[in-house]
């Protein structure tokens, strides 16, 4: 009767070790599994970067042969020589064209107006003329 009890306690302390290696190697798989994403999505970050890099480098390129605008997100102090009192009608066909332009690729009245350097009342007068015309 001994021996069938060490068989038994032995056979409940093998089952139970085989129990706990499927658990040790998942823990491992896992651990490898969550290494190999962070890996991959640092990978991805940097061709994200990379990418955003080339396009703001592109950008900038396509802004320096301009030499009245600065490029989206660059805000020039607002000048002096800005007329207040300009009318519609002082406006050129040019600045008129370029404010709808920038309006329809949502820059605010603030950045319009300092592009086009006319006061940010008159891109508004402008605006709401193109929005009632349209």
């Amino acid at each position: 009767m001994d021996i069938w009890v060490l068989v038994t306690i032995l056979l409940v302390i093998s089952i139970i070790l085989l129990v706990i290696s499927f658990f040790m190697n998942e823990d491992s798989d896992v651990q490898e599994r969550i290494e190999e994403l962070t890996v991959q999505q640092s990978q991805e970050l940097y061709q994200l970067k990379t990418r955003l890099a080339e396009l703001e480098a592109r950008d900038r390129s396509d802004y320096s042969g301009q030499t009245n605008y600065s490029p989206v997100g660059v805000v020039e102090p607002v000048e002096d020589s800005i007329d207040p009192s300009l009318t519609m009608d002082d406006l050129t066909d040019e600045q008129h064209e370029d404010i709808i332009r920038f309006y329809s690729q949502g820059y605010t009245m603030h950045e319009i107006s300092q592009q086009v350097k006319v006061p940010s009342k008159l891109v508004q007068d402008v605006v709401d003329d193109y929005i009632e015309n349209r």
